[in-house]
Order: C-alpha cells, then structure tokens, then sequence
C-alpha cells in the first residue's frame, strides 16, 4: 500500500471510529466497569514503562485500548479521589455544596453526605443501567451512593473503635474482594438482565498491608530490591491477576464485547526500588501528599472494537473527565455544575480536547519539605501544564514551582527564579475555583437534597 492508500486507511478508521463509540439509539448501551488499584504510583506499570513489575493483563488492555499516560485524581488519598470519580466534582466543590447545605438547616455527618449528590450509578440508572458497587468504597451503604447492590451495606457504622469505624467507613467487608473473594462480583455478572450494567470494581490493592503469595513475588526474587519494594512490587502483580480474573469472567458470560473497561489508580505511592518503605504511607512524596506522584495516574480505557488500539495519549486530563466520559458514552447528559469534559474527542481522534494546563484542589495532606513549618496542610492546589508544576499552599501562603519533565519527583524549588510564573500561576488557580465554586453562592440548589 502506497503513501496515500495508507492515508486513506487511517482517515477511514478513524471516521468508523468517531460514528460508532458514540451510542446511538438503535446501538446496544455498553455495560461499564471501572477498575480502581489502591495505592499505586504512575510509573509502576509495565505499560507505562517498568521493566521490573509485572502487570501482563494490564498492559494486554493497555496494548488493545487507549492510555492516557497523563491522567491526575483531584487528590493524594483515596476518599477524596474515588469522591469525584463518583460525582464528577473536585473537593473545592464538594466542600461548598456542604457549606450550601449547611446555609439550608442541612448537616450531615462524615459518610453519608453522598446523598446529597447527584452520582455517577444514579445518573447511569436514568439510562437504565442496573449498578453494584464492590470493593474501596468510603460513601455510607451503597444504596446511599445511588448504587442498586453492593458489598457494602448498612451495617459499616456499627464497629464504635476508632480503627474498626475507619475501616468500616472506607468499605468493611467490601475490602475482602480481591484479597479472600470475587463472588458477590460474579453473581453480579451472572444474573440475566436486559439491561447494561455498572460495576464499581475497586480492589484494596496493591494497598498496606502488602502481603502478596509466593506466587506474585516470584518474579521479584534475585533483583535488587528491598524488601518493602519487592512487598509491593508483589502486591501489584497480585491486583493484576485479580483484574485478569475479572476479564476472564467477563469473557467467559460472553460480556466482553460489549463492555467499556476503564482503569485508573485512586492515588499515588511513594516507593524506589532501593529505600525501604515500611508502613501505611509509603514515602513522602506519595500518598498524601502535595507531590505529583501522589496524584498523577495512567487511565486506560478498553472497549473491544470501539475504542483502540491506539497510540498513548499525553493531554492532560482528570478523573472529573472520567466522570464525564462515561455519562457521553450512555448518552446521559450531565449536571450543570459538573465541570469535567468528555474525552471522547480524544478517544476517537474526532476533535480538540485542548488539555494544555490543569488545576486540581486538596485537602488535610502531608506538608512537604519546602514548607515552612511541618504542620498538617489544611488547603492545597496545584496547577500543570506540560513544562510546569505549581504547588500553592493556601492556608501558609506559601509555593513551589517545578519543571515537572526535568525534575519528576521535585526536588529543585524554581518559584524564587521564576516570579512571573507564579504570579499567573496563582492568578489561574484562583480564577478557575471562583468559577466551579460559583453554583454554590447561589440561594438555588444544583443537587437533590437528602
């Protein structure tokens, strides 16, 4: 084939593909899961470069998909996160519509303010999706998140000790799937419907504790690690055979074909393969933390026949996008408040996405080692572009920039060299949340009330 047949090949592929990822109504609504890894920084996958971890089904969606290799939660712990991959709002928001509430004579206590949010399943269900929600969970019961079934019931405020009621919180005995279970997943898939489905597939891995078989460290022995790398090293080979058995599953009830798998991490890790790790948080600049490597995540995005393979995608993208995504992919029209964007354009080569800088907000993290004091930071944002990394630490007035390609784990402060930068840089940040907070200064309510 010549130059221009070649042309021609592509230009038509990507016209098919741009007319059939978009469902119209005589197409099949694709069932949807989204597949969450616990605790894993962005380089640690093979298919985003890692020589040493083995991620074989992983990279397998990956090679048949599309990746965005730049893909940020709106924070560095996972309740915030997994928050606005439910909702398809940033903390900033999520905080003032409290507040709104809060200004109505409405208070609710730490777990159950889901209900006052419009959801990822509830929206899904105008399209009559079915929804069960299995796994890291943080938001009360899954009927209280819009979900139809789930592992996590109405019995996870009940354990009074401190321990036992944060773990409760963030799932109970949902965090057994993965680790002893995948059933309550399976009957879920097994059941005859009509109807597309929604699954909610989150794994308390590769989270603490790293505890990983035999069998997943196997491919770790003789290499020079120590011994909290190769832990969890072991335990992300293990979420990846946990996902094989998923796909598995789903091939094997003929679901497959027909199903949108989309993966991400809810927040980063901070482990080299030559200092030692122990504990619940990893290194500094990782989980719950202002750093990059907390927030920064591949997303992947698999749909055999409609989406991929295609090259990586480097735009700047976030999990608000995600939620915005999968609302397109349904034809449900999202929230007025809701300000992610569609990554379609992107996934079917048909449009702009124009990704060139981005903002996200957090809260309560770890403060960094260019903070003027070690206390907890209370507020926190950062912006990125494709050279550059603003962190401002809003409730101590103080900032860092980063050439984020030259410098990945930001160790060299350039705000003093750069002063221009920063200012606009600020400049942005605060433009950009007076606006998405901007619905909830208003007496009107953009989301039911409980």
């Amino acid at each position: 084939m010549n130059d221009a047949g070649r042309f021609l090949a592509i230009l038509f592929g990507s016209i098919l593909l741009a007319t059939s990822v978009g469902c119209s109504s005589d197409d099949p609504l694709p069932n949807i899961v989204v597949v969450l890894s616990d605790d894993q920084s962005y380089p640690d996958f093979g298919f985003m470069g890692s020589s040493t971890i083995v991620t074989h089904e992983l990279d397998r969606l990956a090679r048949e998909g599309v990746v965005f290799t730049h893909g940020f939660n709106t924070a560095s712990t996972c309740r915030y996160s997994q928050m606005s991959i439910l909702t398809g709002l940033h903390p900033a928001q999520w905080n003032a519509r409290k507040n709104q509430l809060k200004r109505q004579g409405v208070s609710l206590r730490e777990g159950l303010e889901i209900q006052a949010f419009l959801t990822l399943p509830a929206l899904l269900a105008k399209r009559g999706y079915v929804s069960f929600q299995a796994g890291k969970y943080w938001e009360g019961s899954f009927a209280m998140g819009g979900f139809d079934s789930g592992m996590k019931g109405d019995d996870w405020f009940k354990d009074r000790s401190e321990y036992g009621r944060r773990v409760a919180v963030a799932g109970g005995r949902s965090l057994e799937l993965g680790r002893t279970t995948l059933q309550p997943v399976f009957d879920f898939l097994a059941e005859e419907r009509e109807q597309p489905f929604f699954l909610w597939f989150a794994p308390r891995l590769p989270h603490f504790p790293h505890d990983p078989s035999a069998d997943d460290l196997a491919p770790y022995e003789g290499l020079a690690l120590t011994p909290s790398a190769r832990l969890y090293y072991g335990n992300i080979t293990r979420f990846d055979r946990v996902v094989a058995q998923l796909m598995e599953e789903l091939a094997r009830l003929e679901l497959a074909k027909n199903t949108l798998v989309v993966f991400l991490a809810d927040n980063g890790w901070d482990q080299l393969p030559d200092e030692q790790r122990p504990g619940p948080f990893g290194g500094p600049r990782g989980k719950n933390s202002v750093y990059e490597l907390g927030y920064r995540t591949p997303i992947v995005f698999h749909w055999p026949g409609r989406i991929g393979p295609g090259p990586p995608i480097d735009t700047l993208v976030s999990t608000v996008d995600v939620f915005a995504t999968l609302l397109d992919v349904a034809g449900v029209k999202a929230p007025p408040d809701r300000v992610g964007r569609s990554l379609l354009p992107l996934l079917t080569r048909s449009g702009d996405f124009s990704g060139d800088f981005l903002v996200e907000t957090t809260a309560k993290v770890r403060p960094p080692a260019w903070s003027p004091d070690k206390k907890q930071v209370e507020r926190a944002s950062f912006l990125r572009t494709r050279e550059w990394r603003y962190v401002w630490l809003e409730d101590r007035n103080a900032e860092a920039l980063f050439q984020i390609g030259e410098d990945p784990r930001e160790m060299q402060d350039l705000s003093r060299m750069h002063p221009e930068k920063t200012r606009s840089f600020r400049k942005q940040i605060n433009a950009w949340k007076q606006r998405i907070v901007r619905p909830y200064k208003r007496a009107s309510d953009p989301g039911p009330k409980p």
